[in-house]
């Protein structure tokens, strides 16, 4: 059997939503699209790594160069090369010093100096002879005049850097004043000894004195 079922309205949207009804379609509504935003993160460059110097006995950095508390940052530490972290306000200084350091043999092997041999007792030369007292001459050598450190590191770079001061000469002229071989312990002992500085400052002037 088949039923007809007529609507009558003026309205369109009326008879759109009985026939909705009836069919049991619901309203669609389509949800705007979501807008997606990428976020981008930056990550801060890490920073210079800073070594600080192990406590003991160590007090050389990775060239060999000896702590110096006048150029060098307190409390010691190394930057990411292993050498010395240097004190604010004393870069020159610092530069000046490790070329001194380098210049001197620092970090490497110094050469081989033979010494002579001592000559048997009674071949000739080897008389001692001691100045009677109140003889001409016989007065002590007066003591050389301190030199600041800085100013004979200013004198030794000059020279070398004019070409005057070779680094063979250099390191023969250490090992006379210091009396050690070992080039490791030739800038320490210039820190510290007022003697052997005077020295290397004499040397250097006549060296520039020509």
């Amino acid at each position: 059997m088949k039923y007809t079922l007529t609507i009558e309205s003026d309205s369109a949207e009326d008879i759109r939503s009985v026939t909705e009804k009836l069919t049991g379609r619901a309203d669609t509504t389509v949800a705007p699209a979501t807008e997606t935003v990428a976020t981008t993160t930056t990550t801060a460059p890490a920073a210079e790594e800073t070594k600080t110097a192990p406590t003991g006995d160590v007090a050389v950095d990775g060239i060999g160069m000896p702590y110096d508390d006048a150029i060098h940052a307190s409390p010691p530490s190394f930057k990411s090369d292993g050498s010395w972290k240097v004190k604010k306000g004393q870069a020159d200084a610092a530069k000046t010093a490790i070329a001194a350091f380098k210049a001197a043999g620092g970090n490497v092997t110094p050469p081989v100096i033979e010494q002579p041999a001592a000559a048997p007792s009674g071949m000739p030369g080897t008389e001692t002879k001691t100045a009677p007292v109140g003889m001409p001459g016989a007065a002590p050598i007066p003591a050389a005049e301190p030199v600041a450190l800085d100013v004979v590191m200013a004198k030794w770079t000059g020279l070398m850097e004019s070409g005057a001061l070779s680094a063979e000469r250099a390191t023969e002229i250490c090992v006379q004043v210091t009396g050690n071989a070992d080039a490791t312990t030739h800038y320490p002992t210039f820190q510290t000894n007022e003697t052997a500085r005077a020295a290397l400052y004499a040397e250097l002037n006549a060296i520039e004195a020509g």
